[in-house]
């Protein structure tokens, strides 16, 4: 009668081992066939093309251009990563396609992609505001207190300092930021005070 019993309990276990590893397989192939969903290509309103290219059962990397002539982004992204961090098409003009991704809290990173073959992809994490037509991008900056500009295209910068900013992320202390016609307009207030009446309205031209 013992042995029954073991013998019974010994193929319960094998019979659950069994299910937990096919269930397992299972919803390992529901995500790889979901996030090909989310992979396929894009035509642009200007008529490029963004695809991703996949490399193997977990990763895949970023092509983009025109149809017949296709660069590839150097990073390699991974489909077991929730889909807000997947890179997304924002934007473009004659010269520039634009992508976003998020990468945590505070986190996102944008990728800018150069049709022009002569210029690299510039990647930027917790950009506040892009201008492609005069190749601009401002973005808090990592060894100063205040907003970097950057030109995409010749690498250039310029530094616009905040006052009174007691967060240890600049972003914080922006309410608002727009960058258009080389001009750079910003409400900002210190980490305390975001959000208030006593923003304060900064205009200041850049001379990049």
């Amino acid at each position: 009668m013992n042995n029954w019993i073991v013998f019974i309990i010994f193929l319960f276990t094998i019979s659950c081992n069994n299910s937990t590893q096919e269930d397992q397989i299972i919803a390992e192939s529901k995500l790889f066939k979901d996030s090909l969903n989310c992979f396929k290509i894009i035509e642009t309103p200007r008529n490029k093309i963004i695809n991703f290219k996949i490399v193997n059962d977990s990763s895949y990397v970023v092509q983009w251009g025109n149809r017949n002539n296709l660069r590839m982004l150097n990073d390699t992204f991974f489909m077991n990563f929730q889909e807000s961090w997947q890179p997304r098409f924002i934007s473009e003009n004659q010269d520039y396609l634009v992508m976003r991704a998020g990468c945590g809290n505070p986190c996102w990173i944008g990728y800018f992609l150069p049709l022009d073959y002569s210029l690299d992809p510039i990647i930027i994490n917790e950009y506040l505001d892009f201008d492609l037509d005069n190749d601009l991008v401002a973005y808090p900056s990592e060894s100063s207190n205040g907003i970097e500009i950057l030109n995409i295209r010749t690498k250039q910068k310029e530094l616009h300092p905040l006052k009174n900013c007691n967060s240890a992320f600049v972003g914080y202390c922006i309410d608002s930021l727009e960058l258009r016609n080389m001009t750079l307009k910003y409400k900002y207030s210190s980490e305390l005070m975001k959000g208030t009446l006593n923003s304060k309205l900064v205009i200041e031209k850049i001379g990049i």
